[in-house]
C-alpha cells in the first residue's frame, strides 16, 4: 500500500513523432487501494486525478528513484506558462488596428 507505480498506457497518441519511440508508462501514481484484481491509484502530480487500474498495467517505481524526479519538466512548464515563455499551439491571432 502506498507504492508509487508506473500506469501502462497503449493508447498515448503522439502528432509529432513516431508512436514507437513514445514511452507507454504514464508516471507517477501512488496506490490508495489494492483488491484481488485491481487498483486505485492517484496522480502525485499537480491534478489530483484518481482511477481504477487491472494489476497487469501497474509496474512498481524502484525505492531508489527521488519522488522530486517526475515533477522537474512539469514545474519547468508551469513556470514558464506564467513568465509568457511558453507559446500556446496553432497559428498566432490576427491583431485587429
Amino acid at each position: 500500500m502506498a507504492d508509487r507505480v508506473f500506469v501502462y498506457n497503449p493508447n498515448i497518441v503522439v502528432d509529432k513523432h513516431s508512436s514507437k519511440l513514445t514511452p507507454k508508462w504514464e508516471r507517477p501514481f501512488r496506490i490508495l487501494e489494492l483488491s484481488d484484481n485491481s487498483a486505485l491509484v492517484r496522480y502525485l502530480g499537480p491534478r489530483k486525478l484518481e482511477k481504477r487500474i487491472q494489476l497487469d498495467y501497474l509496474r512498481k517505481i524502484p525505492q531508489e528513484v527521488q519522488e522530486n524526479v517526475f515533477y522537474l519538466y512539469e514545474d519547468q512548464k508551469v513556470k514558464q506558462r506564467q513568465a509568457g515563455l511558453r507559446k500556446t499551439r496553432g497559428r498566432p491571432k490576427k491583431q485587429i488596428c
